[in-house]
């Protein structure tokens, strides 16, 4: 990288980070590297970038403006840098997190059509339920369930999955089946990350209709994957999404109950972090894993018409 380039990607990230010990970790230089760096730039610019204290650093009013030219310009290098990907394809690395249920069921398996497309590129999966620091982890790119709501990310939706009720067959042949919402106000429910034992389900019906079902749960589960494996075993209504319980519904170890009724979709997300400019390798990731997800509904959908 020529001096002048590494200048602004030090310089942004001292400005994301509001320090020059934690740009220098995550930039693999020392803290009077980066100090000297910043320093010289200001020099060359001769203009006062970042206001420096004992607690942080943080941007002064020419800082600010400069950053987003700084940031214009490494986007234009990363564009160059595309066009030429989409002749050799991707190459380096890519750090990737996402939730480990997520990541098994649907993101691994999707995985290979990437790899073998781009046999230059090296991928490192994070998969845990814990969400993690981008920054800190070197993460270039996070899937999520749900809507984040942290300023600190740039956030792309990539698909949505519907949601429904499931429980496996031998638990409908101990237990009647429910033909009305109000039946499950009677029968073994089981609960998810995002609920407690007392919850609301809110299920639309074919008028559009929201109805508001309290529920008790004996049993709580707090990963996707435990409410799936609840469910198979027999232990009471649960609610999942098709992209969680797939397999599931394929070969019949679940079974959809009450289908006139569907609960509000589960959508994933690509998490960039924030302040500067997705890599080349996490957007066309992001691409991808929307594309295929589209695919994985498509088929869906197909099955269930047929």
């Amino acid at each position: 990288m020529s001096d002048r380039l590494l200048e602004l990607e030090v310089f942004l990230r001292v400005a994301e980070t509001e320090s020059f010990s934690r740009s220098a970790r995550d930039l693999g230089l020392s803290q009077p590297a980066v100090s000297r760096i910043v320093a010289s730039l200001e020099k060359r610019l001769n203009a006062s970038l970042v206001a420096r204290s004992t607690r942080r650093v943080t941007l002064t009013r020419a800082g600010t403006s400069f950053a987003d030219y700084a940031r214009d310009a490494l986007f234009a290098l990363e564009q160059g840098r595309s066009c030429l990907d989409t002749l050799h394809g991707l190459h380096g690395s890519l750090r990737i997190a996402m939730p480990a249920t997520f990541g098994a069921r649907v993101a691994v398996p999707l995985l290979g059509a990437f790899l073998s497309t781009h046999p230059q590129l090296s991928i490192e999966l994070k998969m845990a339920d814990q969400p993690s620091d981008l920054l800190a982890e070197s993460i270039d790119i996070a899937l999520r369930i749900g809507i984040p709501t942290s300023a600190s990310f740039l956030v792309r939706e990539l698909a949505s999955s519907p949601r429904m009720l499931v429980a496996s067959p031998g638990f409908f042949r101990t237990h009647k089946t429910p033909t009305t919402l109000g039946d499950l106000t009677t029968m073994p429910c089981i609960t998810g990350p995002s609920e407690s034992h007392d919850t609301v389900w809110k299920l639309t019906g074919s008028d559009e209709r929201v109805n508001a079902i309290p529920i008790r749960s004996r049993l709580h589960a707090t990963s996707g994957e435990g409410i799936v494996a609840c469910a198979v075993a027999g232990y009471g209504i649960a609610p999942v999404s098709r992209w969680a319980a797939r397999s599931e519904l394929d070969t019949g170890k679940l079974v959809v109950c009450l289908e006139q009724y569907r609960l509000s979709p589960v959508s994933v997300h690509a998490v960039f972090p924030a302040g500067r400019r997705a890599s080349t390798n996490a957007r066309v990731f992001a691409d991808f894993m929307a594309e295929q997800l589209r695919l994985l509904d498509d088929e869906s959908d197909q099955q269930c018409a047929a």
